[in-house]
């Protein structure tokens, strides 16, 4: 009985310890050599555990790759937000940028020619006049006057699309530069003048040329000022080609648009 009493101490003991140590070895399971150790005991003193802590060992492998995949995911949707946010501040800086290089276009154009800026939305098209004209959200009530030029920006020029043809309280209707009707003095890049025609569509004629002018494919026309409505330097378009008329001792020339304002909606009217 005795004996029996000490066995059962010792188991009791045994226990005790393997207890302690377990406790011990869970506080401490980050460090690698521990670990080593607590798995080198479990497998000596239980070698039947090894079938319980397989499976166990497992669950806490996918537990942990689990971890790290949410950590993955969490800090990839963190790092898509902050580009989001980046790129909606570049855009906010090329807008500002774009902003101010109108706005110092508009001062410019206002000093260089003495004159307000109207600005004004292109409200509506009529699809049989496509070339002819289009209405703008100006009119009297604003100081939009008849025959005031209508112009538009493409980078720092400063292009002619048409002029006021007919004046309301509140729109305008706009006769385009390639309209049947539209005339304009114009001038080439060696300073030589003519007369622009619209021609219902986007390629236009520039007539009355001097038989002398050296004209070349890509040729910038601008107004050259003359006739008493349109400012000298506004840019009309590129030459597309030209041709020298038989009986005649005057050139033709062929421009290209290169404004689009049915593409765009707002424009500038030109006030003196």
């Amino acid at each position: 009985m005795k004996q029996r009493t000490v066995e059962d101490k010792r188991t009791i003991y045994i226990l005790i310890i393997l207890i302690a140590s377990g406790l011990l070895l869970i506080l401490v399971n980050n460090i690698e050599y521990v670990r080593v150790y607590k798995n080198l005991m479990v497998r000596v003193m239980f070698p039947s555990s090894r079938l319980v802590m397989y499976p166990l060992d497992k669950i806490d492998r996918a537990c942990r790759e689990s971890g790290k995949l949410l950590s993955l995911y969490s800090e990839n949707k963190r790092l898509k937000k902050e580009i989001e946010s980046l790129n909606l501040e570049y855009k906010d800086i090329d807008y500002l940028k774009a902003e101010n290089a109108s706005l110092k276009e508009t001062m410019r154009i206002r000093q260089y020619y003495n004159a307000d800026l109207i600005p004004a939305t292109i409200i509506s098209h009529y699809p049989e006049e496509y070339f002819a004209s289009f209405n703008i959200s100006k009119g009297k009530k604003d100081g939009v006057g008849k025959d005031m030029p209508v112009i538009g920006v493409i980078g720092t020029k400063w292009v002619l699309l048409g002029r006021i043809d007919e004046v309301y309280d509140d729109f305008s209707r706009v006769i385009l530069i390639t309209a049947s009707n539209f005339r304009c003095a114009a001038e080439l890049s060696d300073g030589s003048l003519g007369v622009v025609k619209g021609n219902n569509e986007w390629i236009i004629k520039m007539e009355y040329i001097s038989p002398n002018a050296n004209i070349s494919k890509g040729d910038e026309v601008y107004t050259s000022g003359t006739g008493g409505i349109f400012p000298s330097g506004l840019f009309i378009g590129r030459v597309s080609d030209s041709d020298t008329l038989k009986f005649s001792i005057a050139k033709e020339a062929y421009i290209e648009a290169d404004y689009y304002p049915q593409n765009s909606k707002y424009v500038y009217v030109l006030k003196k």
